[in-house]
């Protein structure tokens, strides 16, 4: 997991707050399991642009994209406007569990104060996908990610490698230095591959000490504080996904450190 580019989140939002309607990075498939709390969910097509879904041309001067004011106010304009899109929206409880395909515009809001857990993953369904956006809009991360597909995944590899010369595609590392994809910009290829998130790792609980009581709880430890939850094996399962792997293999080979 420490190789990895961030990609599993707790969720912890109070009633009000969300996010609003976006596409997960890179092509990248989603689930999402609440613990505790409710979110209202909205989805539409990957065909949909931007404008609309995110309703640019009904929004009011004094009017922002906060998940509360979409909600409540543009969405119902959305539907209004254009009322052949198809727009899919669906309350989600503790226990309930939701896949977000890669590509897919969605936005969520929380009804009440929320606990979710979620991540985003590439797998076999939808490695095509993953694989044509990474390699042109991280080339740092594409590479790394090539390089372990040819160890670990060589199925994967030749996948990817076939692909490429599918597309007549050359990585940077194949390429003249210097040399950029036609099509690149500041946000993509160049400064996103050189970019500190290609090597970013899942929050650790230790770098909040200095900013909370002394007495609170921090990461998988925090469930404890949270007293008795709705669906107790979720919650179990979320936890796990959240200690460090190092602790989890230490306590597979000696029990007691549980």
């Amino acid at each position: 997991n420490e190789a990895r580019p961030p990609f599993r989140w707790f969720c912890v939002g109070p009633k009000r707050s969300g996010t609003g309607v976006h596409i997960d990075p890179l092509g990248t498939s989603a689930w999402n399991a609440v613990t505790h709390g409710t979110k209202r969910w909205v989805l539409m097509e990957p065909h949909e642009t931007k404008r609309r879904v995110k309703g640019k041309d009904l929004i009011a001067d004094h009017e922002d994209d906060e998940a509360i004011m979409y909600f409540d106010f543009i969405l119902p304009r959305i539907k209004k406007q254009y009322p052949e899109m198809k727009i899919y929206e669906g309350d989600q409880k503790p226990g309930d569990l939701i896949f977000v395909p890669g590509d897919w515009w969605h936005g969520v809001l929380n009804l009440e104060d929320t606990v979710a857990v979620t991540q985003n993953y590439v797998g076999s369904d939808n490695f095509d996908l993953v694989w044509s956006k990474t390699r042109k809009e991280r080339e740092k991360i594409a590479y790394l990610w090539l390089r372990n597909m040819k160890k670990y995944a060589p199925e994967l590899y030749e996948r990817a490698m076939e692909m490429n010369r599918r597309d007549n595609f050359k990585m940077r590392h194949e390429r003249p230095k210097g040399d950029r994809l036609p099509d690149a910009d500041s946000s993509s290829s160049e400064s996103s591959s050189d970019s500190s998130s290609d090597e970013a790792e899942d929050l650790d609980p230790d770098g909040l000490l200095g900013a909370i009581p002394s007495h609170s709880a921090l990461g998988s430890a925090a469930f404890k504080r949270q007293g008795e939850a709705p669906f107790p094996n979720l919650v179990t399962a979320a936890k796990a996904c959240f200690e460090r792997p190092g602790k989890r293999r230490r306590q597979k080979e000696d029990p007691t450190l549980a």
